[in-house]
């Protein structure tokens, strides 16, 4: 009896253990935000230790929190393996305590590369006739399938690669710097990781590029609007999306244009102010808006670029191309940044060598007194290695 009971309790205790980790799966699954722990008291080293994992694993697989239960339980698994948590006690206890802080990682890390790219879109429009960049093309450079004979192509596929990819990177990760982008191609670049997953790990993942397709395709009527609406007294206000605006006090003009100005702010209204798969006023706190539409979609779109990839001959082709036209471009010669940095000194120093040009006007002569000439000459040396410096800088504008 004594044995049986011993059984039955133990029996219990699992069952109350299951129970409990389901409980918390399904809190992040419900949540943006701990329900038993406010963020304010969350350790705060620990906090940033699952922000460093997330950022720089999780992040490249998945940039929003699983629907199913069962993948729920594989992420929360794999967080807890990375983070080196193996009792089952302290894994009960950490993922009672930070579940709703690791989905609100996720959260943010979308919302801010959305910001990021949103802000080079913004910049695009500005520099090429107020339109944005065809999205059938930028699609045919996800599929690696665009014609890039064509110089314009060639040129936006640049842009793809140089100025977006690099925007989805979580703050503080320099997974797309132009110390990679510009030595390796987009489907080969990585490291050897011996710490969590003991396996290569790419730097710009399927999933990260289905993820930006996926934004432009969901934003792109807005972002068009947007962009269209900033000019002229209204280009430094920050375009606020407010669907249910009470609009008692607009005027009906105001009311059929959409937006009103109020302070710092331009507050919109209506169906081209709301994107396509998203809407921030959705109440959808776990996936920030974005509705379930939107991530069939991005489902759709990242099987196909994970097809792309398979073809590795074409792949490497077509991303072989976009890179030697970018290396041109900014003059990178060498095989990784420090020999790229020898190149540059091995040729400063050859011009160095040739006859040197007078540029000044005479008339400089007379305005300098011998005093201030003493002066500055001991900086001169310093000087030229700040231009040195200065030259080696990568141009990252468009």
């Amino acid at each position: 009896m004594a044995i049986e009971r011993e059984e039955r309790s133990k029996d219990q205790k699992k069952i109350k253990e299951l129970s409990y980790m389901a409980t918390v799966v399904n809190t992040i699954s419900r949540h943006g935000n701990p329900t038993e722990v406010p963020n304010d008291k969350i350790n705060d080293a620990r906090k940033g230790q699952i922000k460093e994992f997330i950022d720089t694993y999780v992040w490249r697989y998945t940039q929003f929190f699983p629907d199913l239960p069962g993948e729920q339980h594989i992420l929360l698994a794999f967080i807890l393996q990375g983070m080196g948590i193996k009792n089952k006690a302290d894994m009960i206890k950490f993922s009672g305590k930070y579940s709703g802080y690791m989905a609100s990682v996720l959260n943010d890390n979308r919302g801010y590369s959305s910001n990021r790219v949103r802000a080079k879109m913004e910049a695009y429009w500005g520099s090429n006739g107020k339109t944005l960049p065809p999205l059938e093309k930028m699609f045919a450079i996800a599929y690696r399938t665009l014609d890039l004979t064509d110089e314009d192509n060639l040129w936006l596929a640049g842009f793809y690669w140089d100025h977006l990819l690099d925007k989805l990177t979580p703050a503080n990760i320099k997974h797309w710097s132009p110390d990679i982008r510009h030595y390796q191609l987009i489907s080969e670049a990585g490291w050897e990781d011996k710490k969590v997953t003991k396996k290569k790990e790419f730097y710009i993942t399927p999933q990260m590029e289905a993820f930006l397709m996926a934004l432009l395709e969901n934003q792109y009527e807005v972002w068009t609007a947007q962009f269209s609406l900033k000019k002229g007294d209204l280009s430094d206000k920050r375009i606020r999306c407010c669907p249910t605006l009470l609009k008692k006090d607009a005027s009906q003009e105001q009311i059929d244009q959409g937006y009103i100005v109020e302070g710092d702010y331009i507050n919109v209204w209506g169906p081209k102010w709301v994107a396509k798969y998203s809407d921030s006023q959705s109440g959808n706190s776990r996936l920030k808006g974005w509705n379930q539409k939107g991530k069939e979609r991005y489902a759709e779109i990242l099987k196909q670029v994970e097809q792309a990839r398979k073809d590795v001959e074409k792949c490497k082709a077509f991303e072989t191309t976009i890179w030697k036209k970018l290396r041109d471009k900014h003059g990178v010669t060498g095989s990784n940044p420090q020999e790229n940095k020898r190149n540059k000194r091995r040729k400063m120093a050859i011009e160095d060598e040739a006859p040197k040009i007078e540029l000044l006007p005479p008339a400089f002569t007379s305005m300098v007194s011998p005093e201030m000439m003493a002066s500055v000459g001991f900086t001169l040396e310093g000087l030229l290695e700040y231009a040195e410096e200065d030259e080696e800088q990568e141009i990252t504008e468009i």
